[in-house]
């Protein structure tokens, strides 16, 4: 895919209500932008639909297309005395998992990530809200 399409998907992957369709690799990538807690992410449907178990399993689907991130296990303060117990159990306090979700926090991040993971990327279809227009013809 060209620079000036990766661009066009950013574009309308920053916008509320926003959408892409991309062929990824033989993968049908639907992408669309929704509302969590006051903020936009990018969610993502492969050739139609979405599984919680590509989330949990090693799958390819969920190396190519979900996002990564590390958490810790043990959160919060520990005082002295529970620290000391817990290395005398012989727990590891700075034990991290890797998380994988459905959700990007940004466009950038989740082009980077297509860009590295995927070989062939073709882009099939965008999709604007279109907000300039609907402002026209409310003041109409």
């Amino acid at each position: 895919m060209k620079n000036e399409d990766w661009k066009r998907v950013e574009q309308a992957l920053s916008a509320p209500y926003g959408s892409a369709t991309l062929m990824c690799d033989g993968y049908e990538l639907t992408l669309f932008v929704f509302h969590t807690k006051m903020r936009l992410e990018i969610a993502w449907y492969v050739n139609g639909k979405f599984r919680a178990e590509w989330l949990m399993e090693d799958t390819d689907i969920r190396r190519r297309f979900a996002r990564q991130s590390e958490r810790r296990i043990h959160k919060g303060k520990h005082t002295a005395k529970d620290k000391a117990l817990m290395k005398r159990i012989g727990m590891d306090l700075d034990a991290k998992i890797q998380v994988y979700s459905w959700g990007w926090k940004s466009p950038g991040a989740l082009i980077r990530h297509l860009k590295k993971t995927c070989q062939a990327v073709v882009l099939l279809e965008i999709n604007h809200y279109p907000l300039e227009d609907a402002d026209a013809q409310v003041s109409e």
